[in-house]
């Protein structure tokens, strides 16, 4: 009887399972990673954005800001000596010329303190003639010639002490202007430095603007300025600019100097154009695109599939566009979130093909 072989398939089934599996790891090994999946390209996990290319073109830079007048000189008008009120010339609102008398103060004591002093002051002077005889002849020591000559100058000075305070009873303007306030009134008694009205210049008039810190360094002295009140235009020029920034809004004050007229007064609050003169390459783009960091103004652009940081200069705005200097015609300009979106990062552009990001060409906007 002849003895049938064992059979080998088991064998052989076993041997190629695990062939397939050696095969399967040592390519994961070597590979390091599988096929790309279709689908999965530069544009996986970017952010999806709107861009706006610049529109470029020659631009007035003039800002159109809230202002107010302000006085050119504006004092109080105090007592210079002490004593009752006895009359008051002025009131609120009167227009009152230089040196022109506002109000007086008792007058009596002053006259009759004024009338001895200048008693006193011609005996001194009379003595030192004397004593000055005197000492010529040597019957007078030149000890004696010079108390002489001390108790005459201290004579003569207070005299002119005395003398100023009787001429300050009368309460002068101390330059023309309006009265914007009156403290006084007849019987009231004064002291020295008592307020008795608050002045301001009629004539001369100073326009204050608060202008943001985008603007600094863009308004210049010299700078030709409009003051537009009650329907008119009267020209300005800036003659003084803070060289500081206020903490609490972000502004730096501004002034030029406005002649005064009918109907203008210290306080009005105006509208002031500065011209600050014309950009042949100004840059239009959304206002939303612009934001700010540490205070420098920036936009965002899209290329090569990632978000570039671009800082521009603000000039103004135009519409809803802001006007702006740093960006050119062919930049894709991120329009919204711009702030959001971290410098660097991956970004697609709304409406681009996915296989010219791919590629790695500069996006461009929907057509």
């Amino acid at each position: 009887m002849r003895l049938r072989a064992p059979s080998n398939l088991p064998v052989v089934a076993l041997a190629m399972v695990f062939a397939v599996g050696l095969a399967l790891a040592c390519g994961k090994s070597e590979g390091g990673s599988t096929k790309p999946q279709p689908g999965a390209g530069a544009g996986a996990g970017a952010r999806e954005v709107r861009v706006a290319h610049p529109r470029v073109g020659a631009f007035s830079r003039s800002l159109t800001l809230s202002a107010a007048l302000e006085a050119k000189d504006q004092v109080e008008v105090v007592a210079r000596v002490e004593g009752p009120i006895t009359a008051v010339m002025v009131d609120l609102g009167d227009h009152v010329t230089r040196g022109q008398v506002m109000a007086r103060i008792e007058p009596e004591d002053f006259a009759a303190r004024s009338e001895q002093a200048n008693a006193e002051r011609e005996q001194a002077e009379a003595d030192l003639a004397r004593v000055d005889q005197l000492s010529k002849s040597r019957m007078a020591t030149p000890q004696a010639l010079e108390q002489a000559r001390t108790r005459a100058a201290v004579a003569r000075a207070q005299a002119q002490l005395i003398g100023r305070q009787l001429r300050d009873t009368a309460v002068r303007a101390p330059f023309a202007g309006g009265v914007s306030r009156r403290d006084v009134s007849v019987g009231a008694y004064v002291k020295v430095g008592a307020p008795l009205f608050e002045m301001v210049s009629s004539e001369d008039l100073r326009l204050v603007v608060e202008i943001p810190e985008d603007y600094l360094g863009v308004v210049e002295h010299g700078d030709l300025a409009k003051v537009r009140i009650l329907g008119h235009d009267l020209d300005a020029k800036i003659t003084r600019i803070s060289p500081t920034v206020a903490t609490n809004n972000r502004t730096y004050r501004v002034e030029a100097d406005v002649a005064g007229g009918e109907g203008m007064a210290a306080g009005m609050f105006v509208q002031a154009v500065i011209d600050v003169g014309v950009e042949k390459d100004a840059a239009r783009v959304p206002r939303s695109a612009v934001f700010n960091v540490l205070g420098r103004n920036r936009v965002l652009v899209a290329k090569g599939g990632r978000a570039e940081v671009r800082e521009v200069e603000f000039l103004g705005e135009e519409g809803a566009d802001a006007v702006v200097l740093g960006v050119a015609p062919g930049d894709a300009v991120i329009a919204d979130g711009a702030e959001t979106i971290a410098p660097g990062s991956s970004v697609t552009v709304s409406g681009a093909r996915p296989e010219a990001d791919a590629r790695g060409n500069s996006p461009e906007g929907p057509g």
